[in-house]
């Protein structure tokens, strides 16, 4: 995107910012040169989900706002709230929202999970997607990171618990939960899931490469839903570990055609 758009939309770029391009979109975001940056798991929520037919959305833990710009791009219908705990990032995303054109559709707002309560009456989102904080917050100790990446990745402002009752609280009845989270604190979701009401509906496990052990699994859920579940066949992210390629059907999903794995991304 040229200097000249950018300043037609009155959008600029500060200190230690830059602009990741997303061809298959067509999506501008601004995020961080170094600090938390949204990773291939976030892009790909974003591509499994399928929010056809849902007119309000809510993305719980928005960060850079990767996955409101995304879905408003996939899916014309929708209205997203995008909610963020951190002041830096809020302002990222609301210039990211401004910069493509997406204002009309996606509202930023400042909250942390515990306030959503009482900003938002009961059972008026149709659907929440999120890509949560994943690790519990004895994790974060001794990490070598910014504190913006500590609260982005580790439960250190809200757990597992509280996002769920908070995504119950804010569902219509039937309405579902998107979520991709570690596929090694799965019982702990569901357990979760199951005291708030939320129905488990469709897995679908996410390897590095074949023969490699699940690192994530995408999540789709059912406020009220019966007990039923459907284990989609696994996803592979590498073609090949050695040269680290995307997968065939990777690339499909978030739009590249085999580039090398961005490692930092």
């Amino acid at each position: 995107m040229n200097s000249k758009i950018m300043e037609e939309k009155k959008v600029e770029l500060l200190e230690n910012e830059e602009l990741t391009y997303l061809r298959a979109w067509d999506l501008n975001v601004i995020q961080k040169k170094n600090g938390y940056r949204f990773s291939l798991d976030s892009l790909l929520l974003a591509g499994l989900a399928d929010l056809r037919g849902f007119k309000r959305v809510i993305d719980l833990g928005a960060g850079s706002g990767v996955l409101s710009l995304i879905i408003a791009k996939r899916f014309s219908g929708v209205r997203i709230t995008a909610v963020e705990v951190q002041d830096e990032f809020v302002d990222m995303m609301r210039r990211s929202v401004i910069l493509n054109g997406l204002d009309d559709r996606i509202s930023a707002m400042k909250a942390s999970f515990g306030e959503l309560k009482n900003l938002f009456s009961s059972s008026v989102f149709d659907a929440v997607i999120s890509n949560p904080p994943y690790w519990p917050s004895s994790f974060a100790k001794n990490k070598n990171m910014p504190n913006s990446e500590i609260i982005a990745r580790y439960e250190v402002l809200t757990d597992i618990y509280e996002f769920v009752y908070v995504s119950s609280y804010l569902l219509k009845n039937r309405g579902k939960l998107f979520v991709i989270y570690p596929s090694q604190r799965l019982v702990t979701f569901v357990e979760a899931l199951r005291r708030y009401g939320l129905e488990p509906k469709r897995l679908r496990f996410v390897h590095p490469c074949r023969h490699k052990k699940s690192e994530f699994v995408y999540v789709e859920c059912v406020k009220g839903g019966k007990e039923s579940v459907v284990v989609d066949p696994p996803l592979f992210v590498y073609s090949d570990s050695k040269k680290n390629l995307y997968s065939k059907e990777v690339a499909e999903i978030i739009g590249v055609k085999g580039e090398l794995v961005d490692q930092e991304g």
